[in-house]
């Protein structure tokens, strides 16, 4: 029984020296203790760290700085980025971060001991949006442009799809019209537009997140408006002489592959064509009948439009009802000079205008009156001639047509030989009144004035 209790006693002494040890007072923090969290809110260029920090306690700690200190390689030191916080429990937002990296983050305390390092942790950013700079266009034309595009960033991830799209409607998306490259950047010709339209485009890129837009762009085609100067001569029972010019290309330019002008019986551009005999003149067609000019033009050897259609007739078998002739008749008083009304230089230049149903004027003449005799100067302008009758054509620069669309033939200009008429006789004493009308014989010689036109010329010697 005394044995018994003896190894009682022993095992009881034994677990007190054990209790004795745990409750033992602990030992002073030599050096600060440093807890690096993970990384919240993580985006393609942010992230917030976290951490916390218990400073030294054995000795009297001066604390210089303490942080975060970040790279993108590991075990970042205060020679990377460093973020500087206060406290004991710590928290930055650190922003600028590249999409789709990886950063690798420590906490750091700083004091009179030197640098002490907590541990570290990493994180990645997420893949961010498809960026563009400016996107721009040029080449406009009624139905094509040129569109270009620059890709900015991918967003850290990868391009499936890349491109344009665009449509006549504000905001165009990927249902509208779409082109694709394989580059980062584009430069597309957008083609069978229609004139006078506004189009809108802007540039997009897929990548691992989603879809993305870039800035939006428009632009309005040219009108494509075409405008032909179509002029007739020489009109005879049989036919006639023509040419054009396109005054405005609509801004189809070189788009413009080739042009002319159509004949037909009809305004409506039906039945057969009439083929010209050679450039410029039209034969064989009937007496006293309209026909119709089209002129056209051809987009890209391939689109051909007709405009609308210009009246013409060919002369009648009888035109004694028409004008033979137009004169401008200049009526002076009695000159003081004896050798004629024509030695002063002061003269007049005279334009007569002429309505575009009067197209059979055979010849223009510039006559003045004074007392010196009759001065005229014939100027012939032959717009028709009879057939059988021996009459000079007609020289284009002697009638010229108006935008309203009379003709007018002018008269007078430059010395006699050219029509000018002078009408002082420059005898330094006087200056006379004057009068100009004009006069208008037909075919039967019946003849028509018009209503005088005064005008006042000064001496030319005063």
């Amino acid at each position: 029984m005394r044995y018994v209790l003896i190894s009682f006693i022993s095992i009881v002494l034994f677990n007190s020296c054990a209790t004795e040890e745990l409750v033992e007072e602990p030992k002073c923090q030599e050096v600060a203790r440093l807890t690096t969290l993970e990384a919240t809110n993580i985006s393609e260029s942010t992230a917030t760290l976290n951490g916390s920090i218990a400073p030294p306690d054995c000795y009297s700690s001066t604390m210089i700085s303490q942080g975060f200190v970040v790279n993108d390689s590991g075990l970042p030191t205060i020679a990377d980025l460093v973020y500087k916080r206060g406290g004991s429990e710590l928290s930055v937002e650190i922003d600028g971060l590249r999409m789709n990296d990886e950063y690798f983050v420590r906490m750091f305390y700083e004091d009179q001991n030197g640098i002490v390092y907590g541990n570290e942790i990493s994180f990645k950013t997420s893949i961010g949006a498809v960026g563009f700079l400016p996107s721009s266009y040029s080449d406009v034309t009624p139905i094509s442009a040129t569109v270009n595009f620059t890709g900015r960033t991918a967003g850290g991830g990868s391009i499936s799809e890349i491109g344009i799209v665009y449509s006549t409607n504000s905001e165009p998306t990927m249902d509208d019209n779409k082109l694709v490259t394989d580059e980062f950047y584009g430069s597309f010709n957008l083609e069978n537009l229609t004139p006078d339209t506004t189009y809108y485009f802007r540039p997009f890129g897929v990548n691992e997140v989603g879809l993305f837009y870039g800035e939006e762009l428009s632009f309005t085609t040219l009108d494509g408006k075409v405008e032909f100067e179509l002029s007739f001569s020489k009109i005879k029972k049989s036919g006639f002489e023509y040419s054009y010019e396109i005054t405005n290309d609509g801004g189809y330019g070189d788009l413009i592959t080739s042009e002319g002008v159509y004949f037909y019986a009809t305004s409506s551009a039906s039945g057969e064509r009439i083929e010209t005999l050679n450039e410029g003149v039209i034969g064989g067609l009937n007496t006293d009948t309209a026909y119709y000019a089209f002129p056209f033009y051809v987009v890209n050897e391939e689109v051909e439009f007709l405009l609308e259609p210009v009246e013409i007739i060919t002369a009648p078998l009888s035109i004694n009802a028409e004008i033979k002739r137009v004169e401008l008749v200049l009526e002076s008083p009695d000159t003081h000079n004896s050798y004629g009304d024509y030695y002063g230089m002061t003269g007049i230049d005279a334009d007569i205008f002429i309505d575009t149903k009067l197209k059979y004027i055979k010849e223009a003449r510039l006559e003045m009156n004074t007392n010196y005799g009759l001065v005229s100067s014939y100027d012939r302008a032959w717009i028709f001639w009879q057939d059988g009758v021996n009459y000079s054509p007609l020289t284009l620069e002697k009638i010229e047509e108006l935008d309203d669309g009379t003709f007018y033939r002018e008269m007078g200009k430059g010395g006699m030989s050219n029509s000018r008429i002078f009408i002082n006789d420059g005898d330094g004493k006087y200056d006379y009144n004057y009068a100009v009308r004009v006069k208008i014989t037909d075919f039967s010689d019946n003849i028509y004035y018009s209503e005088i036109v005064p005008l006042e010329v000064p001496d030319f010697n005063p």
